[in-house]
């Protein structure tokens, strides 16, 4: 299999000057006849330069095989497509079916709808500054097998790959935010593909027909799935939903999908044990919790009852206080019951599936209350002081406010609080291998010196006394 298109550095850095050696002599001869200025036979590198549009003068050529020498025209920002009537357009290298190799100029930032359609090119790198990327472009290319988009494209349109049945991976930049309809449809070699985090939408059967296709993961933000996006996956296995809030269109798009084991970060299942699931949710497979964590220490919670003991790299903690000390006990758990407050301590970014536990019995002694959906946390409530995990240590609430699903809080009686601390460390058991995490904010807040009225000062005097770390002291 012949691949193609890498962008070098020899062939970008620096202009070149003679006239350009065609590995194709039919593509040759095309250039020629409609960009050599100065009729000499050749076509230079100034006169490839100065080109700005292909038009359709390599439409439909069933006979060139490689242009790796387009390159070299540094004038084309637009793979542009010409009318062919009746509402259809011409794509620039549409219908060379013997086309196999092409390397695009760096200076490329469009490229037109259908430009590569129907050709025999096996892998195909796009520029980093293109950003548009027009419908149909690489429809049916039957032996495209590997793609790297490079440029900040924001959409992947209608048809883009259809029937790329060798495409076995691509790489999106982070810059897409939406896959358009039929995208990916009958990719039947497509055994993983990677979505970007800030994904929006996926489209009506964008990923249709991918049989290959063994998991995917939704990213958080992605909430809109046309019908069927990825039906007829016959071995999607394993869906992973970042999206903390039930998407309704996502039901419809895992039609003819059966056995799947779907996990929801953070998501509020219903009453999972009873079934009261959202409505049709029976089409989606067995419903798991997942977590992904943004820091290496994070608060969880979860409204399903949890089994930590098989996730390899995450540990769970419940948390207790000692009466006038400003640290925070952890213990670590296995398997706790819905709703129970807990610290995490894992890789962040990394996306951890979590099993449903039998049975779980509630921690004898727990200070961290959780909460599965967005709740108000008053800084103070009754009798309890509310704590929130920041920076490796719990903060004292300022004043109330609104805690994200999935999370924990730590309420702790406030008579037990040392007067004038504000921060508290976390005092880890064994199992870790860490004994204390001590922030920055933390070591600030218990170094400060406050009077007996509880007012910061700067600096002591000698001879009064002060609140210093919890402790009253004589300066």
């Amino acid at each position: 299999m012949v691949t193609a298109v890498l962008l070098g550095a020899s062939t970008t850095a620096f202009a070149q000057s003679g006239n350009i050696t065609f590995a194709d002599e039919e593509v040759k001869k095309i250039c020629v006849k409609n960009f050599d200025t100065d009729a000499d036979g050749e076509l230079s590198y100034d006169e490839a330069a100065a080109v700005t549009d292909l038009k359709s003068f390599f439409y439909g050529n069933t006979s060139i095989t490689k242009f790796n020498e387009l390159v070299h025209f540094k004038g084309l920002a637009e793979l542009s497509s010409a009318p062919a009537g009746y509402g259809s357009f011409k794509g620039t290298f549409q219908g060379c079916t013997a086309l196999q190799e092409i390397t695009l100029p760096e200076e490329l930032t469009s490229i037109g709808g259908s430009a590569f359609s129907s050709t025999a090119i096996t892998s195909i790198t796009i520029p980093g500054n293109v950003t548009s990327i027009g419908a149909d472009v690489f429809y049916g290319c039957w032996a495209l097998a590997a793609v790297e988009v490079r440029g900040n494209v924001a959409k992947i349109d209608q048809n883009t790959f259809r029937d790329c049945r060798a495409l076995i991976n691509i790489a999106l930049p982070e810059s897409v935010t939406e896959i358009g309809n039929c995208a990916f449809f009958g990719c039947s070699s497509l055994n993983e593909i990677v979505l970007p985090s800030g994904l929006t939408k996926v489209g009506t059967n964008a990923f249709n027909s991918c049989i290959r296709l063994t998991t995917i993961t939704i990213p958080e933000n992605c909430k809109a799935f046309g019908f069927n996006s990825f039906a007829k996956c016959e071995q999607l296995k394993e869906v992973i939903v970042l999206t903390k809030e039930y998407a309704r269109d996502l039901v419809n798009a895992f039609l003819d999908v059966d056995g799947r084991k779907t996990y929801f970060e953070h998501h509020v299942f219903g009453d999972y044990k009873t079934k009261t699931m959202p409505t049709r949710i029976s089409r989606f497979g067995e419903m798991l919790p997942c977590v992904k964590p943004a820091y290496e220490y994070t608060t969880f919670a979860c409204d399903a009852d949890v089994d930590f003991g098989g996730v390899s790299g995450l540990k769970a903690y419940v948390a207790s206080h000692e009466s006038g000390s400003n640290k925070v006990n952890l213990t670590e758990v296995t398997a706790v019951p819905a709703k129970t407050g807990l610290v995490i301590k894992a890789t962040a970014g990394e996306v951890y599936k979590l099993a449903l536990a039998a049975g779980a019995v509630a921690p004898s002694a727990n200070l961290l209350k959780g909460v599965v959906a967005n709740a108000t946390v008053m800084a103070v409530d009754g009798e309890n002081t509310n704590l929130i995990l920041k920076d490796g240590a719990f903060l004292k609430l300022a004043a109330d406010g609104v805690l994200a699903a999935g999370k924990a809080y730590l309420s702790v009686p406030t008579a037990e609080l040392p007067v004038g601390a504000k921060a508290f460390d976390i005092v880890w058991d064994n199992t870790t291998g860490i004994n204390t995490v001590e922030s920055t904010q933390t070591k600030m807040e218990n170094d400060a010196w406050y009077t007996l009225g509880g007012q910061r000062i700067a600096k002591p005097a000698k001879g009064g006394i002060y609140i210093h770390n919890g402790k009253k002291v004589i300066f």
